[in-house]
């Protein structure tokens, strides 16, 4: 089973995905339903080059137990852009888990309007707010290493390839092995592409 990432605001979570079948092969059968078109944050497949195809993720949580593709799959649920604001689901040998409670985060509302209007380096509150814009990830998060107290506006672009925002785990992917950090040391989360889906994968961080 894939590692878990666990994220500043206590446990790891993540991005609502649309439902269709999918190349994943594994314990149980996929679960059905249409896809829908969005971005980091809502429900469907984000855009980018390395998106397209299907998911194997229900358009809503499955119930615990229910039929689910791959030991180790994971699907998001919820709008914050902050991995750890979300619900993940997890496909284990029994079926699809009971999921993780999201842990409750600041609103998106709260983000400054535009990446531009990020003080990047600068203090901020509340602490554990992330946002996602096209240009990247920005995290309100205490610096790693830590250099000072409290917490600064952290922003993070993805390499060459990568959607952006974030793509929700479970979303459908196409460049197999593509590896897209959104600032998984300062909050964030960083996924890879595996199997067709963009799925958690843990980094190491300074100390």
């Amino acid at each position: 089973m894939r590692a878990k990432l666990v994220a500043t605001c206590l446990v790891a979570t993540v991005w609502a995905c649309g439902g269709a079948t999918s190349s994943l092969s594994g314990d149980g059968g996929s679960e059905g339903g249409s896809s829908s078109g969005g971005s980091s944050g809502s429900s469907g497949s984000s855009g980018g080059s390395s998106s397209g195809g299907s998911t194997v993720c229900p358009a809503s949580a499955p119930a615990a137990g229910t039929s689910c593709p791959q030991v180790g799959f994971e699907c998001e649920y919820g709008d914050n852009a902050n991995p750890a604001c979300n619900q993940l689901v997890t496909c284990e040998s029994g079926g699809w888990g009971a999921g993780t409670v999201s842990t409750k985060c600041p609103p998106p509302s709260t983000c400054p309007a535009t990446y531009a209007a990020v003080a990047q380096g600068k203090a901020c509150t509340p602490s554990g707010l992330d946002c996602g814009y096209a240009q990247g990830q920005c995290n309100c998060a205490g610096t790693v290493p830590v250099s000072g107290p409290g917490s600064v506006w952290q922003c993070s672009t993805p390499a060459s390839g990568c959607p952006d925002p974030r793509p929700t785990i479970g979303d459908a992917c196409s460049q197999p092995g593509l590896f897209c950090d959104y600032g998984s040391c300062t909050g964030g989360v960083a996924e890879q592409c595996e199997d067709g889906s963009w799925q958690v994968v843990v980094t190491p961080c300074p100390v």
